[in-house]
């Protein structure tokens, strides 16, 4: 198992080989007890113009019966340390079979994903704004993670993707060319 988490870290050092990158671990709940191991990694932006990014860090042990095994993150404009409440609570979620997260489907956080949002749900998509590069690691023969993308969206966002589909909704955020990182954005969801 070390060498499967060594290998998913020297991935994402790869992937952001100048940024600064610290890890952080959850103590409230059941996250110790589900997932051991279970940690989130922060990367700092090298610049104003780039987000911060927090990454799970040990929900590939779920076995979701998948071809391969996940892990999440996701970005803001700012630093937040609820990111690693909200990933831990994902992650507990996750390892529950009735839960098991993958593309296309949406988790409903309680809250907004930073205080000033209205997005109070996460949607699981493809790691568009950093592509296959950040998507598939093999850090083991046996195993493929994915490292899949966190996107806040409304409560009427969800709406309309478990109406009209993953799809639908994708193309409403090309044709509004959607500011994933405006935590103040309205919906684009008329």
């Amino acid at each position: 198992m070390e060498k499967i988490y060594k290998g998913l870290f020297d991935h994402v050092d790869r992937f952001w080989s100048k940024n600064i990158k610290e890890s952080f671990t959850w103590e409230l709940g059941k996250i110790n007890e589900i997932l051991p191991n279970f940690s989130v990694i922060r990367i700092s932006p090298k610049s104003s113009d780039e987000p911060w990014v927090y990454l799970t860090q040990g929900a590939w042990e779920v076995n979701s019966n998948r071809e391969y095994r996940s892990e999440f993150f996701i970005m803001c404009p700012y630093e937040n340390p609820r990111h690693v409440e909200t990933l831990a609570m994902l992650a507990s979620f996750h390892a529950d079979p009735k839960h098991h997260f993958g593309i296309g489907s949406s988790i409903d956080i309680g809250r907004g994903w930073l205080e000033e949002s209205d997005c109070d749900h996460l949607l699981v998509s493809l790691p568009y704004p950093f592509g296959p590069d950040l998507e598939i690691c093999k850090p083991d023969n046996d195993i493929t993670v994915k490292y899949l993308w966190l996107l806040p969206i409304t409560r009427i966002e969800d709406e309309y993707l478990k109406q009209r589909g993953l799809e639908a909704l994708e193309q409403k955020f090309d044709k509004a060319e959607l500011d994933f990182l405006d935590s103040c954005r309205s919906s684009v969801i008329c």
